[in-house]
C-alpha cells in the first residue's frame, strides 16, 4: 500500500465514554500523517472504535407439525408459512442451491387445498353404508 499519498483524508465513527457517536474527520500532506494523527486523538481522548451495524432481523421461528413424524426418517415435519403455496417438509432435507437438489432426506407433501379436502370429507364411506361390508 503506498502511504506516500498527496493531500490525504481520513475519517473514522468512534464512541465516547458516554456513548456519544462521532465522525472524526482529518486530512493531512500524507496518508500516514493523517493515520498517526487520528490514532494519537482516539488514545488521547479514550474513545472506541464504533461500526454501524446493519439491521439485523430476528431470527426465523419455525412451526413445526404437532403429532407427526417424517414417514422416511423419523424427522420432525416443517410447517409452511400461512398463506403460501408451500410443501410440508421433513427438517432434515436441506437445498443446495448450487446443484439444485435437496440434501438429506427429500420427503414434502403438499397440502390439500380446502375445496378439494371438502369434497373428499363428503364421499368419504364411514364403513356402514351399504356394500361397504366385506364377507
Amino acid at each position: 500500500m503506498n502511504n506516500d499519498i498527496k493531500d490525504s483524508g481520513i475519517w473514522t465513527n468512534v464512541k465516547t465514554e458516554t456513548g456519544f457517536i462521532l465522525n472524526v474527520n482529518l486530512r493531512r500532506d500524507t496518508l500516514d500523517e493523517a493515520m498517526t494523527e487520528i490514532k494519537a486523538f482516539i488514545l488521547k481522548n479514550k474513545l472506541q472504535p464504533y461500526e454501524r451495524s446493519s439491521q439485523k432481523y430476528p431470527p426465523k421461528v419455525i412451526d413445526y407439525v404437532e403429532n407427526r413424524v417424517c414417514p422416511l426418517d423419523g424427522g420432525k415435519l416443517i410447517k409452511p408459512p400461512v398463506g403460501t403455496n408451500r410443501p410440508i417438509k421433513c427438517a432434515n432435507g436441506k437445498y443446495d442451491f448450487a446443484t439444485k437438489t435437496t440434501l438429506g432426506c427429500q420427503f414434502t407433501e403438499w397440502e390439500k387445498p380446502a375445496h378439494v379436502a371438502e369434497v373428499e370429507k363428503s364421499f368419504a364411506r364411514t364403513g356402514d353404508e351399504e356394500g361397504s361390508r366385506q364377507y
